[in-house]
């Protein structure tokens, strides 16, 4: 009996692989990582961000994009396919700069902002009803189709509007690359310093409490791609938000800086419980595997008949 007792105790107190959180990056060759060396697009550094309670997966698929009837489309690939499967609980949708292709653009313009929005809507209905993240596309100039004037001009007010009309929080790549051309390996391909600023700015957006998604975070521009630095920054009340939410609150009041001469009280240390009659220590972060617990408790009652 001791020894399942202390198999619950372990279960209890140890993190469980179901809580990680999932998150899902789709998008095209910007998510792929095209620019970079291998290991360093923005779904590889934000994995690294966030650490072993998410696993970052990246779907994208070069040259994609959000219009069904695009060649090629995102619709129905190997990667739509697999980040369905995936089950996220986030998914980060930077979509919508191959669509300004000519071919793509021209015959199918009227078309983009309903399917934009129908695939924001088919991965929030998905059983796990992820959260969804928006990334503005950017283009430094034309570069292999991709048209910056279109970019700018028709794609981008249609993707904030895409990520409004769902509730989506907004990540303004412009913003975050912004003063930095060094960041480009070309004129829509970032090198590995711009995904790791790309990076930090949606760590901020997945790390901020749900009511406080309107607060502005870019990231800091002396980090280098592995930081894992992001700041609070005073922007004008009409500046453009690096980061934002359609239903943003205003920022909150900043803190005051804490008098160096008060002596900082020492946190209390977390409530356990106490080993005496068989009992254990259980940490306050641990999630409980309700399932293992289950077929324990119901061996150790059985055990107890006998």
């Amino acid at each position: 009996m001791l020894r399942l007792v202390a198999a619950i105790c372990l279960l209890l107190a140890a993190p469980s692989a179901l809580a990680k959180t999932k998150v899902a990056c789709i998008g095209a060759s910007t998510t792929r990582g095209s620019g970079a060396p291998a290991g360093q697009s923005y779904p590889d550094q934000l994995g690294a961000l966030l650490g072993p309670d998410h696993d970052v997966r990246n779907f994208g698929l070069s040259s994609a994009g959000a219009l069904k009837q695009g060649n090629p489309t995102y619709w129905n690939s190997a990667e739509f396919k697999a980040a369905t499967a995936f089950a996220p609980d986030i998914v980060v949708d930077w979509l919508g700069g191959a669509d300004s292709k000519v071919e793509n653009w021209e015959p199918h313009k009227a078309e983009f902002l309903a399917d934009y929005v129908a695939l924001i809507k088919y991965f929030q209905d998905l059983p796990s009803h992820p959260r969804t993240i928006v990334l503005v596309s950017v283009a430094l100039h034309d570069q292999d189709g991709v048209r910056k004037t279109v970019v700018e001009n028709e794609i981008n007010p249609l993707q904030r509007k895409g990520a409004a009309d769902t509730g989506s929080a907004v990540v303004e790549v412009g913003m975050v690359v912004a003063g930095h051309p060094e960041y480009f390996a070309d004129g829509v391909h970032l090198k590995a310093i711009g995904y790791g600023a790309v990076a930090r700015a949606v760590q901020a957006v997945i790390l901020a409490a749900p009511a406080d998604a309107g607060v502005v975070v870019a990231p800091d521009a002396g980090a280098t791609p592995d930081s894992a630095a992001a700041v609070e920054v005073s922007v004008p009340a009409d500046a453009a938000m690096a980061v934002a939410s359609p239903d943003a609150a205003p920022p909150a009041p900043t803190r005051p800086t804490p008098d160096a001469s008060m002596p900082t009280p020492e946190p209390e240390p977390a409530p356990t419980r106490a080993a005496n009659g068989g009992g254990c220590a259980v940490s306050p972060a641990g999630a409980i595997p309700g399932p293992a617990v289950a077929v324990l408790l119901f061996a150790l009652l059985r055990r107890r008949r006998r």
